[in-house]
């Protein structure tokens, strides 16, 4: 069955549509912090826009090098925050998995805010049904 060309046309629209909450993603996650580069190549003062800053080059990556005790720091400041990130990682499964457990209902549900709480409840069930236990 061959399909006309506008309705080919209407579906390959449908998939653009579909994707442009992907690109824009994309760009803000992965495009837009790369601005933060350009920066690091001129004196940067705040407020002051890019074309009025003096550009030092290489200059900021020759002092945060050079300073053995800084970088020394910053190495150890990363592995630690990643320690700690590999290391708290697992607590809101161990968390959820204990919540899951319990066997008194009244304090299995999480309590959220209200405008998350209309649309979503913790443990999968209704709102009514939940509240139906003791």
């Amino acid at each position: 069955m061959k399909h006309s060309y506008s309705a080919r046309r209407a579906e390959k629209r449908k998939l653009l549509l579909i994707s442009v909450p992907f690109l824009l993603f994309i760009t803000a996650f992965c495009y837009v912090p790369l601005i933060g580069w350009v920066i690091s190549f001129f004196q940067y003062y705040p407020g002051i826009p890019l074309n009025k800053l003096e550009f030092v080059g290489l200059k900021n990556f020759e002092a945060f090098f050079y300073n053995k005790k800084q970088v020394i720091n910053v190495v150890r400041n990363t592995f630690v925050l990643s320690g700690l990130i590999l290391a708290t990682l697992p607590l809101p499964a161990v968390f959820a998995i204990l919540l899951n457990e319990m066997r008194n209902f009244q304090y299995q549900e999480v309590p959220y805010p209200l405008h998350i709480q209309n649309h979503h409840n913790h443990s999968g069930r209704s709102p009514l049904l939940a509240s139906s236990y003791p």
